[in-house]
């Protein structure tokens, strides 16, 4: 899913797609901004940085870096070696809407 953002001053939140979010999907999602402090996110994705040796490819949204998975298969494997054995290396854009 796209990150959302507030689109008007009546709080309605769409995605970069233009879908509108509603119910428990609007809920959730004001309730996660409340609970993400940008301080934080922003450490993590210097340790993740640090620790995998390599930029993140998105260095304004951690989200979006990670979702892929393969940084993620990386940082596991630098932590563990050979935790993760096989992984395809190469970072894809997702073309498909993911499906919720």
């Amino acid at each position: 899913m796209s990150r959302p953002e507030v689109v008007n001053k009546h709080g309605t939140i769409t995605t970069e797609r233009g879908t509108v979010l509603y119910g428990m999907d609007h809920e959730l999602f004001v309730k996660l901004q409340g609970k993400e402090d940008p301080a934080q996110v922003r450490a993590v994705a210097v340790w993740i940085a640090r620790v995998t040796g390599k930029p993140l490819p998105r260095n304004d949204d951690l989200h979006e870096s990670l979702r892929d998975g393969v940084i993620l298969c990386e940082l596991a494997n630098k932590l563990r070696p050979g935790v993760i054995p096989v992984y395809n290396k190469q970072a894809k854009h997702m073309l498909h809407q993911q499906v919720r």
